[in-house]
C-alpha cells in the first residue's frame, strides 16, 4: 500500500523547522507521492523546508528528488539526504524577503563586507575567501539548526542588499542565540535592518523554542544598537574584550509578543520647542497626577523647564497615528529619569516601556540611574509606574520630600561589565 509518513515532531531543544517525509511505495509511484507530500507539508504544517532520505543505490528515487529541486547534503556516507525549499522566503514583507544564502550572493555580499565604512566596527574587511566561508557557514547553519543569517532580497529587482538572521554566538563567554544584521550602505537608514530583524524574531519565537534572543555590538555602533532598541530590546550589560567595549541587548518572548500586538503606527522622536504645545497638552491632561502642577503659574514654570530639556535633546515624545500620546524627560548630568506621562487611553500598550528602553540606553549604566515616584501607600501610586520601574530592575531606595509631598526614589544599580 502506498503511504506518506510525516515526521513533524521535534524535541523542544531542537532548532530545526522542517518536516521529514518518508514514503512507502513502489519506485513507479514515488515521484507522484513525493510531490503530493511536499505540497501537503507546506500547506498543512507551514514548514519552510523538507528533508527526504534516500538509499544511495536507488537511482530512480535519487533522480526524482533531483528533478523536484532537492538539494543534496553529501555530508552523510550511509544515505543521500535531500533538502527541499517549500517557499522562496523564510519571512517577507511587501518590499523584501529573507531567503537562504547561496553562492550566487557572493558579489552582493562583497559590496557589504569589503566596504570600509560598513565594516568599521569589525577588525577588518572580509577578503574573498572569508566571504565564501561566510556563505558556507550559513549554509551549514541551515542544515544543522534550521536557522542562520539569510539574504535580504529586494522583491522589485531580486538584489541582495544584506543579511539578517539568528546564529549561535559566544557573548561574554556564554553561547547565546543572537539576532544579527548587515545592510549595504546604500540601503541604510531606511529601517530595513529593524524590519528584517523583527520579521526573523517573530518567526523564531513562533516556531522555535526560544525564550530569549540577544543582539550585541560595539558600544560605538549607534546605528546597530538603535535597531535593537527599535525592536524593544533592553540593554542587559556591557563588557570589554580585547579593548573593545560591547553592548548586549536582549528580549524575552513574552515581551516581544506584547509589543507585537501594537497594530497602529507609532513614531518616537526627540521633541523640540516646535512640539511644546503638544507636550504641554499632555501635561495639562495629566496634571492632577503630578504634585506641584496644580496652578497656571506652576504649569508655566514647568513649560520653561521642559524647553531647557528640549534644547539639549533630553525630551522624547511618542505619537500614535500622529497624535501625541506619551512623553519623557531625562537628565544625562544627574543620570535620572525626570518625568514620564502616558495618556490614559494609550496605557498598557507598551509605550512607557518603549520610552524606558530608549532612555536607559542613553544614560550611564556604570552609575546608579534614579527615578522619583509615589510612595507605595499613596492613592496615586498606580499612576507612578512603580511596577514598570521594578520590571526594568529598579529597586526602592530612600524616601525624600518634594513639593511638600513624600516620594520614593528608585535606583537601577550599575550593570556589571
Amino acid at each position: 500500500m502506498n503511504k506518506i509518513i510525516f515526521n513533524t515532531n521535534f524535541s523542544e531543544n531542537t532548532l530545526k523547522k522542517e518536516g521529514n517525509i518518508c514514503i512507502n511505495s513502489s519506485d513507479v509511484e514515488y515521484y507522484d507521492l513525493l510531490t503530493k507530500g511536499l505540497i501537503e507539508l507546506k500547506n498543512n504544517y507551514n514548514f519552510k523546508r523538507a528533508l527526504v532520505i534516500v538509499d544511495k543505490s536507488n537511482t530512480i528515487r535519487n533522480e526524482c528528488c533531483i528533478k523536484l529541486g532537492g538539494i543534496l547534503d553529501d555530508s552523510y556516507s550511509s544515505c543521500n539526504r535531500y533538502w527541499f525549499k517549500l517557499e522562496e522566503y523564510i519571512v517577507e514583507n511587501e518590499v523584501f524577503g529573507l531567503r537562504e544564502m547561496d553562492d550566487s550572493c557572493f558579489d552582493c555580499l562583497k559590496e557589504i563586507f569589503q566596504d570600509e565604512e560598513t565594516m568599521k566596527y569589525y577588525p577588518s574587511i572580509f577578503n574573498d575567501e572569508k566571504i565564501n566561508s561566510w556563505i558556507s557557514w550559513n549554509k551549514s547553519n541551515y542544515l544543522n539548526n534550521g536557522l542562520g543569517l539569510f539574504s535580504i532580497v529586494l522583491k522589485e529587482n531580486n538584489k541582495v542588499i544584506g543579511d539578517c538572521g539568528i546564529t549561535l554566538q559566544n557573548i561574554d563567554q556564554n553561547n547565546l542565540y543572537e539576532v544579527g544584521y548587515h545592510v549595504n550602505k546604500n540601503y541604510q537608514r531606511l529601517g530595513i535592518a529593524s524590519k528584517a530583524s523583527k520579521l526573523i524574531m517573530e518567526y523564531a519565537f513562533k516556531y522555535y523554542s526560544f525564550d530569549t534572543l540577544y543582539s550585541y555590538m560595539d558600544d560605538k555602533n549607534i546605528a546597530s544598537y538603535k535597531v535593537a532598541i527599535n525592536n524593544f530590546m533592553t540593554l542587559e550589560k556591557k563588557y570589554e574584550k580585547n579593548d573593545v567595549l560591547t553592548r548586549v541587548y536582549r528580549i524575552r518572548k513574552s515581551t516581544f509578543e506584547l509589543y507585537n500586538k501594537i497594530t497602529y503606527p507609532i513614531s518616537v522622536f526627540k521633541a523640540t520647542s516646535k512640539r511644546i504645545d503638544d507636550w504641554m497638552n499632555i501635561v495639562r491632561i495629566m496634571r492632577d497626577f503630578y504634585p506641584g502642577l496644580e496652578t497656571d503659574n506652576a504649569l508655566e514654570n514647568h513649560k520653561n523647564h521642559v524647553l531647557k530639556f528640549m534644547d539639549c535633546s533630553r525630551a522624547i515624545m511618542v505619537c500614535v497615528k500622529d497624535v501625541p500620546a506619551a512623553i519623557m524627560l531625562y537628565s544625562i548630568k544627574l543620570n535620572e529619569i525626570c518625568f514620564l506621562a502616558v495618556l490614559e487611553e494609550y496605557r498598557r500598550n507598551g509605550l512607557a516601556s518603549l520610552l524606558m528602553n530608549l532612555v536607559l540606553s542613553d544614560l550611564d549604566s556604570k552609575r546608579d540611574i534614579c527615578v522619583f515616584t509615589y510612595v507605595k501607600d499613596d492613592p496615586l501610586a498606580k499612576y507612578g509606574a512603580r511596577s514598570l520601574y521594578e520590571r526594568f530592575g529598579f529597586i526602592p531606595s530612600e524616601i525624600k520630600i518634594e513639593d511638600n509631598e513624600p516620594g520614593q526614589v528608585y535606583r537601577l544599580k550599575p550593570i556589571k561589565e
